[in-house]
């Protein structure tokens, strides 16, 4: 009987104060049989001719991406709203895809206000459970998935008055 053994590659990159950078890696093959076992290295190498600059820091843990949305009604404080600015309710199909945050105040028609669009919301007066899911529910958060409409993950509970938002793809029921 012939077994064959992959074991995880290790790559190593080396870089070079004068030169662009090499990458190598090495996956061990070992093929055993009842006489003997062959170990077979499989190399790889790869040459980085150019090295591109540092991009942006992603967010802190702690904070919070947000953006200004213009309110096409009256929107009250910790709801989702619409890209377009309307509070957002997943029974409305028209909305399917278009939730872009939680208002962190209430934003009066005509009026800009501060939406979070990814990070962490906190509300006093939420009693969650940690762990838990924040879905859309009609037009309020909830732990509960809507049965009709649409299903949309707003976020989830890192402690019981606070939402780390990170708003997922909706799913149409």
């Amino acid at each position: 009987m012939t077994q064959v053994v992959i074991q995880n590659p290790v790559t190593v990159r080396v870089e070079t104060p004068t030169g662009p950078a090499v990458v190598q890696t090495v996956t061990l093959v070992e093929v055993k049989d009842a006489d003997a076992t062959i170990v077979s290295p499989q190399v790889s190498t790869v040459q980085v001719v150019s090295v591109g600059a540092q991009g942006p820091a992603g967010i802190d843990g702690g904070a919070s991406v947000t953006s200004s949305i213009v309110a096409s009604e009256d929107v009250a404080i910790y709801l989702p709203i619409t890209s377009d600015g309307f509070e957002g309710d997943s029974t409305d199909l028209t909305q399917l895809g278009d939730i872009c945050g939680v208002t962190d105040e209430a934003i009066l028609s005509g009026f800009s206000g501060v939406v979070i669009t990814q990070g962490e919301i906190t509300n006093s007066a939420w009693t969650f459970v940690t762990g838990d899911i924040i879905f859309l529910n009609g037009s309020v958060l909830s732990t509960v998935a809507p049965s009709t409409g649409y299903s949309q993950k707003i976020g989830q509970v890192i402690r019981t008055d606070t939402i780390k938002v990170e708003i997922e793809e909706p799913i149409k029921l």
